[in-house]
């Protein structure tokens, strides 16, 4: 069944509030302090204002539009099966970036792009003019999908599959195993990072649930 729902979480007291948009919602990623950006598939990019989920300017460019993800300024979304395109707010292109393998989920920190492709098992990192950083497949993850990084530049993948959360640094080196299904991980699919509270928050149990996990105590704070 196609979402065309956005959330918003208030972490403290656990509410939501919900905001339907025209178009299927694919993927979402913060613009600035008071935009987000929401893939639409062939409906473009819309602009959601953050406090009020308010719609505002969609961008409409040739193509389709999936995963996405943003930095200074620029938005960085896979328009077609191993193609990555850089635009602006307002749609202006700056850059394609052909990639070795498809991009299901992605992040972007410090010009590394960080991407996981479900299908092959794969996590991978371009730059942004397009020079692989790493490439690898996992025994241990299974089915990767969601990305993100945290401030220590330390990169998180959730695996669908395999149940669990990889941490590698920067360079693509596994660090840890952070959460299995010992420590409830089940079906994780987006992850986001909130570097005020240094903690991690994982779409959990096939999208009926969100988890927040303190990094550095790998503890459960809250659901």
């Amino acid at each position: 069944m196609k979402n065309s729902s956005i959330y918003l979480l208030n972490v403290e007291d656990e509410t939501f509030q919900k905001r339907c948009l025209e178009h299927e919602a694919l993927d979402i990623a913060v613009f600035d302090s008071s935009r987000a950006v929401v893939t639409l598939r062939e409906g473009g990019i819309q602009i959601i204002n953050i406090p009020s989920l308010t719609p505002g300017q969609r961008i409409r460019c040739d193509g389709s539009f999936y995963a996405v993800a943003c930095m200074n300024k620029k938005i960085f979304v896979k328009t077609s099966y191993r193609k990555l395109t850089i635009i602006d707010i307002t749609g202006n292109h700056q850059k394609t970036i052909e990639t070795e393998y498809a991009i299901d989920y992605m992040c972007v920190n410090k010009n590394v792009i960080y991407c996981s492709n479900y299908c092959k098992n794969r996590v991978f990192a371009v730059t942004t003019e397009g020079s692989t950083v790493f490439s690898h497949e996992l025994a241990s993850l299974k089915g990767p999908v969601g990305v993100t990084v945290d401030k220590r530049c330390f990169v998180y993948v959730a695996g669908w599959l395999s149940n669990n959360i990889h941490q590698f640094d920067e360079e693509g080196n596994l660090l840890a195993i952070i959460g299995t299904e010992k420590d409830d991980i089940y079906r994780p699919m987006g992850l986001s990072y909130n570097s005020e509270e240094d903690c991690l928050m994982v779409i959990n149990k096939g999208c009926i649930s969100i988890s927040v996990y303190d990094i550095m105590n790998n503890d459960k704070i809250g659901h």
